[in-house]
C-alpha cells in the first residue's frame, strides 16, 4: 500500500525546475503527534512543471487508517513565501449512513431497470425467471423419490393370464401401477417382453 504525495514550487509565479525538495510527515491524533518521516527528511523526486513527488509506503510508515500532516521544503534559492508547501492526509473513511444508503440503493433497486445485454442485472433477472418457473417443492421431491424406490424394491407380480405386471405399495396388497406386457409386435405376451405400457 502506498500514497503519492505531490508538491508544487514556483519562483515569482514561474514553475521552479531542478530543485531537490525534502518532506517531513507527522502522524497526528487527538492526543499527540509522531514524526514519521523527518530523521532524516524524505527526498522528493521531480515530476516536471514545478511538481515534485514522494512515495509514502507502508514500508516507511504509511497506514491508510491514520491521519498525517505534511510539509515540503523546496529549499534552493526560493524565498520563504515560496519555499514551503503543506498538506494534510485524512483517514479514508466512509460514514455508516453512507454505507447503509449504498446497500439500500443496491438491494432495493428495481431489477427490471437493469436489462442491458451482458450485465449482471440482466443475468440476475434471467436467474429469477428460471427459478420462478420451477413448480416442484421439497415435499414433492421427497414423495417422488419414495415412489421411485417402491418401483425398485416393492413386491412385483406378473399375471400370466392377463399378461400384466403389477407393482404393489409397501403393504404388498395395494397396487401402485399395472403394466400391460407385450412382445415386439404389440401382442400381449409374457415370454417375449419388449413393451411395458401402463394401463
Amino acid at each position: 500500500m502506498s500514497l503519492t504525495i505531490t508538491s508544487y514550487f514556483s519562483k515569482k509565479g514561474v514553475p521552479k525546475l531542478g530543485l531537490s525538495p525534502t518532506i517531513r510527515i507527522w502522524e497526528v491524533t487527538s492526543v499527540g503527534q509522531t514524526l514519521v518521516i523527518g530523521s532524516p527528511d524524505g527526498n522528493m523526486s521531480e515530476v516536471g512543471d514545478g511538481f515534485y513527488k514522494y512515495i509514502f509506503t507502508t514500508g516507511n510508515g504509511y497506514d491508510e487508517t491514520k491521519e498525517y500532516v505534511v510539509r515540503s521544503d523546496g529549499a534552493g534559492d526560493l524565498g520563504n513565501n515560496e519555499r514551503y508547501a503543506a498538506a494534510s492526509i485524512a483517514e479514508d473513511s466512509v460514514s455508516q449512513s453512507t454505507v447503509d444508503n449504498i446497500i439500500d440503493g443496491m438491494w432495493d433497486e428495481q431489477a427490471t431497470d437493469h436489462i442491458a445485454a451482458g450485465t449482471t442485472g440482466l443475468m440476475l433477472n434471467q436467474v429469477k425467471a428460471d427459478t420462478a418457473s420451477i413448480q416442484i417443492d421439497t415435499t414433492s421431491i421427497i414423495a417422488l423419490c419414495e415412489t421411485l424406490l417402491k418401483y425398485d424394491t416393492n413386491r412385483t407380480v406378473v399375471d400370466k393370464t392377463a399378461k400384466t405386471l403389477t407393482i404393489y405399495d409397501d403393504n404388498g396388497v395395494t397396487p401402485i401401477t399395472v403394466f400391460d406386457l407385450k412382445d415386439g409386435t404389440g401382442t400381449p405376451s409374457i415370454t417375449e417382453i419388449c413393451i411395458r405400457e401402463p394401463q
